[in-house]
């Protein structure tokens, strides 16, 4: 090891200023209760936020020092992720708004009594009621501290509209424990999927076209040889009307007709 920084010091710091395979973790988090407003809980393994029979709220703060900033592209989001330990009754998710501390804060002194105060950061996020890893977009804020925009005094989760509770990981727990990762931007999948439906569409009209092309040109060969056939009858219904059978009677009765028609004739004008 001292070989390696004689070497190539730059490269080790380098290393140790990157953030660890699990992402950056938080520096300090901890969580305060109303029911009991003088305990701390810092040296807890789970951080809780909840408004049932008391109000709990979660805070975290992230060194961003050790943030790889110039990875946090246009392409890229900051992710916070969560692991849920368990959550209380309704089992639904739950919409609130980050809320920012307004002055600095002490892991293994905070409580509820001098906690302090909280303003909005107009970034909503949606805690969710079931166990397991939970990814929430930090993106915006994070920009604002990098940016000096928003002192970073870490941010808080508390909420006071429905009736819930969830206790996560803290940085206590080594397995689990909350951190801030840089991510790839998740391409919408409705768009991909619109992307297939309109090729499948674009299939479906062509061969909607092909097949009402074949069925209109087949359209009117039913129609002419509907036609024929019905011409068919008809010329068969003239020569049925008019066949061997109708025309010798018709014949004889015109011969006699004209013999008769001439003898009188002959009669009233007899030849000089």
């Amino acid at each position: 090891m001292i070989l390696l920084i004689l070497m190539n010091p730059s490269a080790v710091w380098a290393q140790a200023k990157s953030p660890p395979p699990l992402g950056l973790i938080p520096e300090k988090d901890t969580y305060v209760n109303s029911q009991y407003p003088e305990e701390n809980f810092g040296a807890e393994e789970k951080i809780l936020t909840s408004f049932a029979y008391c109000s709990e709220i979660m805070f975290l703060y992230f060194n961003l020092d050790q943030f790889p900033q110039d990875q946090l592209t246009s392409d890229k989001r900051a992710i916070l992720n969560l692991w849920l330990d368990a959550s209380s009754q309704p089992l639904q998710a739950v919409e609130l708004e980050i809320l920012l501390p307004q002055q600095n804060w002490q892991e293994n002194e905070l409580n509820w009594n001098n906690k302090p105060s909280l303003y909005p950061s107009e970034l909503s996020v949606v805690l969710e009621a079931t166990p397991g890893a939970q990814k929430i977009d930090l993106t915006p804020l994070l920009k604002k501290w990098l940016s000096g925009e928003e002192k970073n005094h870490g941010l808080a989760f508390y909420h006071s509209l429905d009736t819930f509770s969830r206790a996560y990981f803290s940085k206590e727990n080594k397995k689990n424990p909350p951190s801030l990762t840089i991510e790839d931007k998740i391409v919408p999948a409705l768009r991909r999927t619109s992307e297939a439906q309109d090729a499948r569409l674009n299939t479906s009209i062509t061969s909607a076209t092909n097949k009402g092309e074949v069925e209109g040109a087949s359209q009117p060969q039913a129609l002419n040889q509907e036609t024929q056939v019905k011409g068919t009858k008809t010329q068969k219904s003239f020569r049925d009307y008019f066949g061997q059978k109708t025309i010798l009677p018709l014949a004889s009765l015109w011969v006699i007709s004209m013999a008769g028609f001439l003898v009188k004739l002959f009669k009233e004008f007899p030849l000089a």
